[in-house]
This record gives C-alpha cells, structure tokens and sequence, in this order.
C-alpha cells in the first residue's frame, strides 16, 4: 500500500495546483525507456557473442557431428535471441514515439513539401 501511495501521492499534489501537469509520470516513462534500452543493447551484445562463439565451435569442431550440433544449436539460439531483442526494441521505439515521451526527434519521418 504504501508503493501505491509513493506513485500516487505526486499526482494528488499536483491536483491541487492550478494547472496539474504529468511531469512526474513522464519522468518515469523516459526512465524507463532509458533502462528497457539499456538491457536490450547489453543483451543484444550478449546474444550476438552467443552466436559468433557457436559459429566457432562450428568451423573449428567441423569432423565432430557432436560439436557441429552443438555450435549450430548455439547459432540458432543467438539468431533467436537478436530477432526477440531486435523487436523487443522496435516496441520500446514504437511506443515512445506514439506516446511522445522517447526521444522522437531522431525517429521522425522527413516532411516532403508539396505532398
């Protein structure tokens, strides 16, 4: 309950202003997108590792059938992880640029005169 009364209890003093503002929530939101960015470029980093070592085990282990198994299980797996991790940012992106809360200037459509 008291978590609940920390995220809520901002909102109840900016009611009592003149004009209530959602600085607090929109504060939180980038800092949230801030950290959902952080993880997926450090998981990114990490999944792109898994799938160069697998690529290794596979070239270098080619005459063992077990460690060729292996190295492509471990490929398939990176290959995976970079597709969620890649999508997973795509939304974050998405979602930041709907609601106008990431850093959307970098993300925006060019305007073409005369369309």
């Amino acid at each position: 309950m008291a978590v609940l009364y920390a995220f809520v209890a901002p909102f109840v003093a900016q009611g009592q202003s003149a004009a209530p503002t959602l600085k607090y929530a929109t504060s939180f939101a980038r800092q949230s997108l801030s950290v959902v960015s952080v993880f997926t470029t450090v998981a990114g980093a990490a999944a792109l590792l898994f799938f160069f070592w697998g690529l290794a085990q596979f070239i270098a282990k080619s005459d063992e059938e077990q460690a060729r198994s292996e190295g492509r299980r471990r490929m398939v797996w990176g290959v995976i992880a970079l597709f969620v991790l890649v999508s997973v940012w795509g939304m974050v992106m998405l979602i930041g640029y709907v609601t106008g809360i990431g850093n959307t200037k970098e993300y925006r459509a060019p305007v073409v005169e005369g369309l």
